[in-house]
């Protein structure tokens, strides 16, 4: 149905288009390519894929692609292109049928284990021929390639010695086996990996591959000099698999040797060895040609490797995923002069899912899990990418997913070669811009809106160990919000790249260096800005590393803002180690930090580099720390101190509510959520001063319109704003809030009253703010709300739709005087839900407006109070006019009262303009209680309600005349015609010229009422009433109105 024109009350109905069904595609493990892709004969991945192809260009509705339970292991890379997009607004979705759990897998099951003669524990199979990897899983976890940690040898530009007999274990070695070692450097944020070439002639050194030798031994943190020494070994040789858990593969032989626990069988374990360095691509053929509108649920990944360490003989590691390449394609043929040379040529460690030149893609609800390199890459360059395209991608949403075991970074967002930076711009001097590359394409290749929430990432760099949770690189107009980041090896979320060396005007530090005499000095900004890191629970990082921060950041970004994020638990607390909770790195400029908290004593909550002459404009407020910034930079300020055990309560609310949402939180807490907190919430009957608040969504206080209570106000004129109140009361109910605001005449929008969204006790409600002469002239305007016992938050937003453009000053909440019987009871007064809200397009209502209950779960709910329990006749007054859904039908509601629901009918009238009333009983307890009208599912809902009004009921008084006798209270007919009621013992009787009427009720004391016969009050003459007696029901006749 198509509803075109719907305001609160009025609707036009059009005809129903036909639109098509969704279209399902059944997918299943044993699927073929050529099956019919029915639920009874389930097609393979690629043939659905074709399946798709062949249809989505006409698409009319969306086209879903169910996966059955079961594992999908891949022979190659599943490959997806522009050709698989959704088309005519439509989205394809890939997702797991209901209750499956599909399994994406690039790797091999190994069986056939035996256990290797006299080998100590350690199992030998059988793998096909040609494996190669760098990874193995075994049940689920990353194990360890064989290894033996040694003590630093002597370097030189050809190898390493070293006399100490722990290096015998290398020396010994066969020549075949020897220059499968690889030597391994793990240093303050660098994770390094050179092959060995062999022994020299005279058996003193240890001869290393080249280039990558060359290449590991000088730059910053590199094997022959690391910053911080967290351990060298040798790794990959038989010899060195002395360890549960470890394992080792013989290429020559096509053997793998795995180690388990004591006592555990190798054939009892699935271990998985991965075939596969790239899952899954997904992908546009350039900037002007996206994938687009795919999305992806409750699907697992797992099982890749990565191996261009291996063939190129080492793995020159920069920190987080970037690296120099030693690929033949990559590196010069003549090598690299001096190591600033290589900077604009690195790369980014692939990922397992491959994301670009793509639009309008979400990942919602999988599971990325035991990967041998990144997980998710987004808009990583094109040298990054399977297909050979990079960048272009916008409006990416991964929520509610899981990561963990990932071998490198769980989730790298966009590029770090020049055209992720300064897309469309010449390698000349100073970057100028390619006059050939259109504005349009440079927007495309710009990443933007890429959202990142809800997602618990719980181990990366299980295999390399420098890596990040989240690196986002040179991206704008992005958000990474709730998210669990925890067990990280080096930082937990990383912004930034560069170093400053490519924002505008360059880096001094860098000139100094050289670099550029190799690249561009950029005289404009990078793409990096307006970008939200916030409400993450980031917790135990830097378990390997340091030289790092929870968040870390490299170069500008304008617009960038660091706000509620809870950092806690720092695995090496120590303030001479360089980690902190937030980490302004080289080049870090035009960032702010809003209401953060650090539990990480003994190291700082945040310490720009003490080391860069190019960072600047840093800026933080309400912040809460264990401890004091870490430098003497005064930019960043406004920081409360306190105890990690009590803190005050704005800072406690930023804690419970960082992180994934608590239904999400299936790990337990690195550290214990606060349940109480230093200072007294907002007590009803109290001014509560909202710049005292939680401050979200870019909110600040402002002082310049005077008038104001406390220390200012806080404007609410962008959507997102926010500002966030602790309150509390004794016992759940229902209060009246009352917002102190002004909402002056200049501004958008100017000319019309405004509208916020008040969420408290978890229920939102839009409220209409009159507007006010001017900026300086404040007002109130309360509403009803319900709050829950106890402490709870009272939140006033700007939310997309409201109007917004509001100062406010203060908000106060008290018990209401709740509406007493025989008053009239505005509903647009009450407590609105479900959407509902108040308008006025109509005329003749009472009070400020109405409420229009035309959509499911639309509900309006009224304070009222009788002094004993009774039973009361409710009043409704209301319009449901010929038009709208359902046009030709009288309208239902339902209205619950004392806790008890009924469903009303209510005649349609005549127009949208002609109010009209109906009655029905309630029975309401002694004391406060609500009465709520409700348009449930089930009901046709479609009235505009105005008021409501209660009163007892009017006593029946006997006719004239007299009536017959009524009947004797059995319930048995009796002689003079009447009844009596079998479940009450009372009786009645129909008129009659001669008696009165008379009810066994009246001996109990029950009031008799007049109702028809559908427990409506009787409103005319002749009409008949029900009294409800219990369950049952007694029949009079009305002479005259009751009512």
């Amino acid at each position: 149905m198509v509803v075109i024109g719907l305001s609160v009350a009025s609707v036009v109905v059009l005809p129903s288009p036909a639109y098509a069904a969704v279209t399902t595609i059944y997918v299943a493990p044993s699927g073929s390519d050529s099956s019919a892709g029915t639920l009874a004969d389930p097609i393979s991945l690629a043939g659905a894929r074709q399946q798709v192809r062949s249809i989505n260009s006409s698409m009319a509705d969306d086209i879903v692609v169910q996966l059955a339970g079961g594992t999908y292991r891949l022979a190659d890379t599943f490959q997806l292109t522009a050709a698989d997009s959704g088309f005519n607004g439509h989205t394809v979705t890939w997702e797991a049928a209901p209750g499956a759990t599909p399994v994406i897998s690039g790797a091999t099951r190994v069986t056939g284990w035996s256990l290797v003669s006299g080998g100590a524990g350690i199992y030998q199979a059988s793998v096909p021929a040609g494996s190669s990897t760098r990874s193995l899983f075994v049940d689920g976890h990353t194990a360890s390639r064989a290894r033996t940690q040694l003590p630093r040898p002597t370097f030189d530009a050809t190898g390493v010695s070293s006399s100490n007999p722990a290096w015998d274990s290398v020396k010994s070695l066969p020549g075949a086996a020897l220059a499968n070692v690889e030597l391994r450097s793990i240093g303050a944020f660098t994770d390094r990996y050179s092959r060995v070439s062999g022994l020299s002639s005279d058996g003193s050194t240890i001869v290393m591959a080249q280039p990558a030798w060359k290449n590991n031994t000088w730059g910053w943190d590199h094997m022959a000099a690391p910053f911080t020494d967290f351990g060298f070994y040798a790794e990959n040789a038989l010899a060195f698999l002395d360890s549960a858990d470890e394992w080792f593969l013989d290429t020559n032989s096509n053997t793998l040797y795995y180690k388990p626990a004591n006592g555990v069988n190798a054939e009892d374990l699935d271990i998985e060895l991965p075939r596969l360095q790239t899952l899954m691509t997904l992908n546009g053929s350039s900037a002007d040609s996206q994938a687009h509108n795919i999305s992806f649920s409750g699907i697992t990944f797992t099982g890749t490797t990565w191996n261009e360490p291996t063939v190129t003989g080492g793995y020159v590691d920069q920190q987080t995923g970037g690296y120099m390449s030693l690929r033949s394609d990559a590196y010069p043929s003549g090598g690299y002069a001096n190591f600033e040379y290589s900077r604009p040529d690195w790369q980014l460690m692939p990922s397992a899912i491959q994301v670009a030149a793509a639009r309008d893609v979400t990942f919602d609800s999988v599971t990325l899990t035991a990967l041998g390199a990144g997980g998710l890459g987004i808009g990583n360059d094109a040298v990054s990418n399977l297909s050979g395209v990079g960048l272009a991608t916008q409006n990416i949403t991964v929520t509610n997913s899981d990561f963990f075991q990932i071998g490198a970074n769980a989730m790298t967002i966009g590029g770090i070669l020049q055209d992720a930076h300064h897309p469309g711009t010449l390698n000349d001097a100073t970057g100028t811009r390619d006059p050939s590359v259109s504005d349009q394409t440079v927007a495309n290749m710009t990443l933007s809106n890429i959202v990142v929430s809800y997602n618990s990432i719980r181990g990366a760099g299980e295999i390399y160990t420098s890596a990040t949770g989240i690196l986002m690189t040179y991206v704008q107009n992005s958000t990474i919000e709730h998210n669990d980041v925890v067990d990280m090896p080096y930082s937990g979320i990383a912004t930034g790249y560069g170093w400053g060396a490519n924002d505008a005007g360059g880096s001094s530090d860098y000139a100094g260096r050289g670099l550029y005499g190799y690249q561009p000095r950029f005289t404009t900004p990078t793409t990096s800005q307006n970008n939200t890191i916030k409400a993450n629970y980031v917790a135990r990082i830097s378990t390997t590393h340091n030289d790092t921060g929870a968040i870390y950041n490299l170069s500008a970004s304008p617009g960038t803002l660091y706000f509620q994020n809870f950092i806690t638990d720092i695995a090496i607390a120590d303030a001479s180690r360089f980690i902190w909770s937030f980490y302004p790195d080289e080049g870090s400029g035009d960032l702010t930090w809003l209401q953060n908290v650090s539990n990480t004593s003994p190291t700082a909550w945040v310490r720009p580099n003490p080391y860069s002459s190019n960072i600047s404009n840093l800026t933080g407020y309400g912040n809460w720390a264990a401890t004091a910034p870490g430098s003497s930079y005064t930019g960043i300020g406004d920081t409360n101190y306190g105890s990690p055990g009590n803190w005050p309560c704005a800072a406690a609310t930023v804690i419970s509510d960082a992180g994934v949402l608590p239904a999400q939180r299936t790990a337990p807490d690195i550290a214990t959520r606060p349940t109480s907190c230093s200072e007294p919430p907002c007590a009803a009957g109290s001014l509560c001063e909202v710049e005292a608040g939680v401050l979200t969504g870019g909110a600040a206080v402002a002082s310049d319109h005077p008038g104001f209570t406390g220390s200012g106000f806080v404007a609410l004129d962008a959507v997102g704003k926010q500002t966030s109140t602790l309150v509390s009361v004794p016992s759940a109910g229902t209060f009246v809030l009352t917002l102190r605001y002004t909402a002056g005449p200049d501004g958008p929008p100017a000319a019309v009253d405004r509208t916020v969204t008040v969420t408290a006790g978890g229920v939102a409600q839009v409220v209409t703010l009159p507007k006010t002469t001017s900026w300086d002239a404040w007002t109130e305007k309360s509403v009803q709300v319900v709050l829950p016992a106890g402490a709870s938050t009272i939140s006033v937003t700007h939310v997309a739709g409201n109007t917004g453009f509001i100062n406010l000053d203060n908000l106060s909440f008290r018990l209401p005087a709740p509406c007493a019987a025989g008053s009239l009871c505005e509903v647009e007064a009450g407590v609105l839900t479900g959407g509902a809200a108040v308008a006025s397009d109509h005329p003749g209502f009472t009070g400020s407006g109405f409420v229009a209950l035309d959509a499911v779960g639309k509900q309006t709910s009224t304070l009222v109070s009788v002094p004993s329990a009774g039973t009361f006749v409710l009043t409704l007054r209301y319009t449901a006019g010929p038009d709208g859904p359902p046009a030709a039908v009288d309208r239902t509601v339902t209205v619950t009262a004392g806790g008890v629901a009924q469903v009303v009918t209510l005649p349609k009238t005549t127009s949208w303009d002609a109010w009209t009333e109906k009655s029905v009983q309630v029975v309401l307890p002694a004391g406060a209680s609500t009465i709520s009208v409700t348009h449930v599912a089930g009901n046709t809902g479609f009235i505009n309600l105005d008021n409501l009004s209660f009163r007892l009921p009017a006593p029946i008084e006997p006719e004239p005349g007299g009536g017959d006798d009524g009947g004797d209270g059995s319930g048995d007919p009796t002689p003079d015609g009447g009844s009596g009621n079998p479940v009450t013992g009372g009786g009645s009787s129909a008129s009659g010229p001669g008696g009165g009427e008379s009810s066994g009720a009246s001996d109990r004391g029950l009031a008799r009422t007049g109702l028809n016969a559908d427990g409506v009050i009787a409103t005319a003459w002749g009409a008949f009433g029900l009294m409800v007696l219990g369950a049952g029901a007694l029949l009079v006749r009305r002479r005259r109105s009751d009512v």
